[in-house]
């Protein structure tokens, strides 16, 4: 069946982000702040506006996904690059050396 076939993709891809999570040190982290560090690990060098537009984070607030930024940020999850054409802009890049 179809349905169940997706069903199945579904449930491996939730997995994934457990796992992917897990292995950063983030299991006990709130699933936006999970989903913002995939999304920036997906999209390196994006920055807030680019987030917030996002389809996938359409229903949440401007504001859920700067606290979610600001808390990976202090743990050092994420770190920031001032952007060469737009110095109002933040690039946001996952900092692997913690």
């Amino acid at each position: 069946m179809r349905g169940e076939n997706h069903v199945i993709r579904i449930w491996q891809v939730l997995n994934d982000k457990c796992y992917l999570t897990k292995s950063l040190g983030l299991g006990e982290a709130l699933s936006i702040e999970k989903d913002v560090i995939i999304c920036v690990m997906a999209n390196p060098g994006c920055f807030l506006e680019e987030i917030i537009r996002h389809p996938y984070f359409i229903g949440l607030g401007r504001s859920t996904i700067k606290r979610a930024i600001a808390s990976l940020s202090k743990s050092n999850h994420l770190r920031f690059v001032q952007d060469e054409t737009d110095k109002r802009r933040n690039l946001i890049y996952f900092n692997g050396e913690r």
